[in-house]
């Protein structure tokens, strides 16, 4: 992946012992062992065996293996309109749904995400997993979730977790691999959808009758 020619043989190692080869039979392994592995090493790596037959002519055999070496997000975040947001203000019932992204950068394989409202998951309107290139120079994956906006979610915590390999137990435990925002819905009064049924009023006597708004 970095341009670099290695000569692989028994005995011989490259790149301070990183890098040694791997196999029985120098003929046909082409094998290589990583030790440390780095960031650098991540990409495509090339094998090329010259192959020669009894007439003596010799011809070049190459073979290809990609290597992906796991990278955790630098970032997680919940985007609303190309900000980073960690409270989301609605008004209900002017807007009915709305949609926001879950952001990690610079993962690497992508990772999936879980998303949840309080303790409880949300499986509803979620878009495919997109990729683009960040400002970094590296992937930027998201997931957009519509939220179908419901007054008695006032004040909970709309979250999203990205699943990945390259998290520590320490980083999920500290939750840096997931991101929040608070639900700030704006909503007229809203009448009990219950009938109430009053008994036991007195001809003569004042009485109160009290119908409850949210």
């Amino acid at each position: 992946p970095s341009n670099t020619q290695y000569i692989m043989k028994k005995g011989l190692s490259h790149d301070g012992g990183r890098i040694t080869f791997n196999g029985e039979d120098e003929s046909s392994d082409c094998g290589i062992r990583i030790n440390n592995v780095q960031e650098r090493d991540n990409g495509e790596w090339k094998c090329v065996l010259t192959v020669c037959n009894e007439s003596g002519s010799c011809d070049p055999e190459e073979g290809v293996a990609k290597v992906t070496v796991i990278k955790a997000p630098r970032r997680v975040y919940i985007e609303n309109q190309g900000a980073d947001i960690t409270r989301l203000q609605l008004s209900y019932p002017s807007i009915k749904q709305k949609e926001v992204q879950c952001v990690a950068e610079g993962g690497r394989p992508a990772p999936t995400f879980s998303w949840f409202l309080g303790d409880m998951p949300l499986t509803g309107q979620l878009s495919k997993i997109q990729y683009k290139d960040s400002d970094q120079g590296d992937m930027r994956i998201s997931q957009t979730l519509t939220y179908i906006v419901n007054p008695d979610d006032y004040g909970k915590v709309l979250s999203c977790s990205a699943q990945h390999a390259g998290f520590s137990d320490e980083q999920r435990a500290a939750g840096f691999n997931r991101a929040m925002v608070t639900l700030d819905i704006a909503y007229p009064p809203i009448a009990s959808d219950v009938d109430l049924d009053l008994y036991g009023f007195t001809i003569g006597n004042s009485e109160v009758v009290r119908i409850n708004f949210k």
